[in-house]
């Protein structure tokens, strides 16, 4: 197994750093309609800071002295869309951790990220981040390309060392709710599955099929506490079957938050 994963991340690594040598061949990597993705980084930024506030105390907001405070970990943060995003709202120490030294090059290089971090990561871990020092651990756009479960088991067990005690890890997925193991297509895998894919970025995802939440569950529930799976929908049919698309049918946003401890119990109503 050990061998597999080393195979697929030297996969992964080519394929980012041979396609990625401009910012615009990076920004295309990441979605073809980059400035879109960007535009709406600001909102997902919104959302887990709002995520954070709830456990922590029960408020949707966080004070700009608080804000101020916290410490963020990027896991596959690319060019640093995201990143952006967060400083743009005002929190204190955004870092950013890649598979790729191309995508850190162009991340580096953005005026709003001086003050930033970066970590070279070998595929299954967050690199050199510091253990214990983030607020909060997110990945966007990146969990749903890695078709090997042990890896991304291995993700969230480095991510979960570098969380504070009290800190949060936040993922971003897609889920097809229309979706059976038999229906995902050639070259995709199920959640259960090591596929040593030969290449990446949506030509080979996991797919989260319904019968699969119980497996998603389970793997975060390794790690953290206060598991949430919350759904996203984006209107689309789920049941008609498109051979000309990437993924052939209609997804949704999944996005599982948890804790590095019990943190929601305070909240609960007695």
């Amino acid at each position: 197994m050990e061998d597999q994963l080393q195979r697929y991340a030297q996969n992964q690594r080519n394929q980012y750093d041979t396609t990625s040598r401009t910012l615009e061949e990076a920004q295309a990597q990441i979605a073809p309609n980059y400035l879109e993705v960007r535009r709406i980084a600001g909102r997902y930024a919104r959302f887990m800071l709002q995520q954070y506030a709830i456990r922590r105390g029960g408020t949707t907001e966080l004070s700009a002295e608080d804000l101020s405070r916290l410490r963020i970990l990027d896991f596959g943060c690319g060019v640093g869309r995201v990143m952006e995003a967060f400083t743009e709202l005002g929190v204190g120490q955004i870092d950013g951790c890649d598979i790729s030294e191309a995508m850190l090059t162009h991340a580096r290089a953005s005026p709003s990220l001086q003050k930033s971090e970066f970590f070279l990561t070998n595929g299954q871990d967050a690199g050199a981040a510091p253990e214990g020092q983030y607020d909060i651990a997110y990945a966007f756009l990146c969990l749903h390309h890695i078709p090997m479960r042990e890896t991304r088991i291995a993700i969230l067990r480095s991510l979960a060392k570098v969380l504070a005690p009290d800190g949060m890890i936040f993922i971003e997925l897609k889920i097809f709710p229309g979706a059976t193991p038999a229906k995902i297509p050639p070259q995709h895998a199920h959640w259960s599955e090591n596929m040593v894919a030969t290449y990446t970025n949506s030509a080979s995802d996991v797919w989260v099929t319904p019968d699969a939440l119980g497996m998603v569950y389970g793997d975060f529930r390794l790690f953290f506490f206060d598991i949430a799976l919350i759904e996203f929908d984006l209107g689309t049919n789920h049941f008609e079957f498109n051979p000309s698309s990437i993924y052939r049918l209609g997804f949704n946003e999944l996005f599982v938050v948890g804790s590095r401890k019990p943190t929601l119990k305070k909240l609960a109503i007695s």
